[in-house]
């Protein structure tokens, strides 16, 4: 794993840890506002095995979490590969949900959802045209849409992606490839996003 992955996975973890540890929001300047972001891997592999009730109590926690005043404003959900893993959304009681890359022929959708009780616009998306191993399977990519925060005069641009697993959940897979690939889709999603 090179280090700017484990940066942005370290950077994931704390912000969940932020949220779920309950921090308090930071206080806003004349102008400015807080908006809490938790991205959120459901491991929504469509295996006969895979548990889909955690879906329901992931969802249920975020209500509560939110209910209290401390849950996030928007969650970006990876792996949300089956149909069942909007129970989540429904569990969490979200207003708004924004999908992915769909399903398109033999290949599952991205599997990527944002959840928001925001209103969230112009949705976008983009699949990358490299994969390895079992995410050829499914669609990689990422979707981008435009949310409004109070009286912002300019929306944020949000996006949420998943790019190709670690060679070592892919049996058999190359390291130097994986991560070959995984800086194309880098590449794509930063031409994507400008």
């Amino acid at each position: 794993m090179g280090k700017l992955s484990r940066t942005v996975q370290v950077l994931m973890v704390a912000l969940g840890w932020m949220t779920w540890a309950g921090a308090a929001p930071h206080e806003a300047h004349a102008g400015s506002a807080t908006l809490r972001v938790l991205s959120l891997n459901i491991y929504g592999i469509p295996f006969p095995w895979n548990d889909r009730t955690r879906w329901d109590d992931m969802g249920r926690l975020l209500r509560e979490r939110r209910e209290a005043g401390l849950g996030p404003d928007i969650v970006a959900v990876q792996e949300a590969f089956i149909g069942d893993a909007d129970r989540l959304m429904r569990a969490a009681g979200f207003k708004y949900l924004v999908r992915g890359p769909g399903a398109k022929g033999a290949k599952l959708g991205a599997g990527l959802q944002i959840l928001s009780d925001l209103p969230l616009e112009g949705r976008k998306i983009t699949t990358y045209t490299r994969c390895m191993g079992w995410d050829c399977g499914v669609r990689k990519g990422a979707v981008g849409v435009k949310i409004r925060i109070g009286d912002a005069p300019q929306p944020i641009h949000f996006f949420n992606t998943h790019t190709n697993a670690d060679a070592n959940t892919n049996p058999g897979q190359d390291n130097d490839l994986t991560r070959d690939i995984r800086f194309t889709q880098i590449q794509e999603l930063r031409e994507f996003v400008t």
